[in-house]
């Protein structure tokens, strides 16, 4: 066996067990992770492309590197915090670099984007029912809140991203599968519908608002997107408007079923969302929700500004909220938005490069040529909706959220890297 086959046994396999084991098992998902940098390096001409989009993730992903680099240097200087907890929270920020390793040894080859997409919804699936025992049985019958063994804002991020990937790839999926044939239309249309309604029923019962906001956003830019591609095709054919329809028949049908759980859920800040509207964010105060992130943002804006270059040091925002005064906010251990998180810990220059990567790499299938184009759709839906899940939270150091980044942002990248036909077999 060459060395080149050797690296690209390893690497397929470290792919294909990180997505299996990203959403449901860490440590063999840490293991994937290894196995893929192990086969990089031992074929290093993967990380060679002629592709400038590439070469230009590259350079910003090495730019916030280096700009994190330095910030914990510095904090670890002149901030008091435990240094092993610096440290480890800085690995976790450059954790989030580590796409390009699944960009590489997938390349944009869209047989091994969907098996990947497929295995990591297995692994959800297996994941869960390990951990699904009588009492969260229960909890799902009764629409309680409930993560299955995880915690809910992670369990309703990957139920969301299901959910959306089922209906974005759906006219792919119907076509494959009756190529195969294996079930009648009718059968496949039901397990089809079912499988949506459970994802649906999960996201709701689960209660995660900062979700629900992000499927709102998700919803109107697909409903946009469908009309687009409407215009573009003309009036010559029914498939895009079916695809608009089914877009806006699902949302509607989704809210109406699940209104009395919304609206129970927006009851509780009923009162700071009539202030919000009237602009009157002086008389909010932080005892809900809302109240609480808009004193957070004031607060974590106000430390980003006296510091705004370096930031105050990977894992600062559990420090600098204690310093607030407000009890509300002392419980609590980051300021609850991605941008202000990432400012307040490593600067306002690292946040906006990062910021300027997400952009490039949500573009990157967008400029791909000649692709499917609901596999493009799905892998740009699917990023937009994790990036826009920390609007009012931040996981982003988390282990699932890096996970779920690593799969959604090394699949688009993918796109940027020419495939090579010996790379395209697995």
């Amino acid at each position: 066996m060459g060395r080149h086959s050797f690296a690209s046994g390893l690497g397929i396999l470290g792919l294909y067990l990180f997505a299996l084991a990203s959403l449901s098992a860490t440590s063999l998902a840490y293991v994937g992770l290894g196995l893929l940098a192990g086969a990089t390096a031992w074929a290093p001409q993967q990380l060679r492309a002629r592709e400038r989009r590439f070469q230009w993730i590259m350079a910003m992903s090495a730019v916030v590197a280096i700009l994190v680099i330095v910030a914990t240097a510095v904090s670890l200087r002149t901030i008091p915090a435990p240094r092993i907890a610096q440290i480890d929270e800085a690995i976790s920020v450059l954790l989030l670099l580590a796409f390009p390793l699944i960009a590489v040894w997938t390349r944009g080859d869209e047989r091994r984007v969907l098996k990947v997409l497929g295995l990591a919804l297995v692994g959800l699936i297996l994941g869960r029912l390990r951990h699904l025992d009588a009492s969260n049985w229960q909890a799902l019958l009764d629409g309680r809140r409930t993560g299955i063994d995880l915690t809910p804002l992670a369990f309703n991020a990957y139920t969301a991203a299901a959910l959306v990937g089922l209906i974005t790839l759906v006219p792919l999926l119907w076509q494959r599968i009756r190529a195969v044939r294996p079930l009648p239309g009718g059968a496949i249309a039901v397990i089809w519908l079912a499988t949506v309604a459970l994802c649906g029923y999960l996201t709701v019962v689960g209660r995660t608002r900062g979700v629900w906001l992000a499927l709102a956003v998700i919803a109107a830019i697909l409903l946009l997107w469908e009309l687009l591609h409407l215009c573009r095709r003309g009036r010559d054919t029914w498939r895009p408007w079916a695809g608009a329809g089914t877009v806006l028949a699902l949302t509607l049908a989704g809210l109406a079923i699940a209104w009395p759980i919304i609206e129970d859920r927006l009851q509780e800040e009923a009162q700071p969302i009539q202030e919000l509207s009237q602009g009157n964010l002086d008389v909010i105060q932080p005892d809900n929700a809302i109240g609480i992130r808009l004193h957070m943002w004031q607060w974590g804006l106000q430390k980003v500004l006296e510091r705004p270059v370096l930031g105050w040091g990977p894992g600062s925002s559990s420090h600098l909220l204690d310093q607030s005064g407000i009890a509300t906010l002392i419980r609590h251990t980051d300021f609850h938005n991605g941008l202000l998180d990432l400012s307040a810990q490593v600067g306002i220059p690292a946040t906006v490069v990062f910021g300027a990567l997400c952009l490039a790499i949500v573009l990157t299938p967008l400029h791909a040529k000649g692709k499917n184009r609901h596999i493009v759709r799905t892998l740009v839906i699917l990023l937009l909706l994790h990036l826009l899940t920390q609007a009012t939270n931040f996981r982003m150091l988390n282990t699932d959220w890096r996970f779920l980044w690593l799969l959604f942002a090394g699949l688009c990248t993918g796109y940027a890297v020419s495939p090579r036909p010996e790379d395209t077999r697995a």
